[in-house]
């Protein structure tokens, strides 16, 4: 009996399909199917980070940068508080020579490009300024600082990232 039931398990067929493989981690070269990639990869990790959120009720934030330049956030409670906290604990405050610049520059377009922690409601930052009325050089300007701006904030992001992660590195080595 023992050899009957051997036999019927190794008469079976295996399944045609490919199934799940391990896919090879390079560039995707087709336009459309790195998209899509993005999109469910992004999608996934963004399920990740809220099971670990529920699990183990941490807080948690993922900014990502699609290849297009688009920006997508996920958190729990929120992104903006996470990322506030973390700026807020890690004391980052020091600006360097060229970030004044850039901050002065931005305070002639228009407003207080300043950063105090309590800002009273209805100020406005330059950026949120109406850019009607600007000739065209002042909009070349404000174009040039946005860009200014946003290359400050992801350098920052970089560095506080690295620097966190070089952080927890040696701590473990404690």
């Amino acid at each position: 009996m023992a050899m009957d039931m051997t036999n019927a398990n190794s008469n079976k067929k295996k399944p045609c399909g490919k199934g799940r493989r391990k896919v090879e981690i390079r560039k995707i070269e087709d336009a459309s199917s790195r998209m899509v990639a993005f999109s469910k990869r992004k999608k996934g990790l963004f399920n990740k980070a809220g099971e670990l959120h529920r699990l183990c009720n941490a807080n948690i934030a993922v900014v990502i940068q699609s290849p297009s330049g688009r920006l997508f956030s996920f958190g729990k409670p929120s992104a903006d508080h996470v990322i506030d906290k973390f700026l807020r604990d890690a004391g980052y405050n020091h600006q360097s020579k060229e970030e004044t610049e850039d901050m002065e520059e931005s305070t002639e377009l228009g407003g207080g490009g300043g950063g105090g922690e309590e800002e009273e409601e209805g100020v406005k930052y330059w950026w949120e300024e109406s850019t009607e009325g600007l000739s065209l050089e002042e909009l070349k300007k404000y174009m040039d600082s946005l860009e200014a701006l946003r290359n400050n904030v992801a350098i920052k992001l970089e560095e506080m990232m690295m620097r966190r992660a070089c952080e927890r590195d040696l701590l473990s080595f404690i």
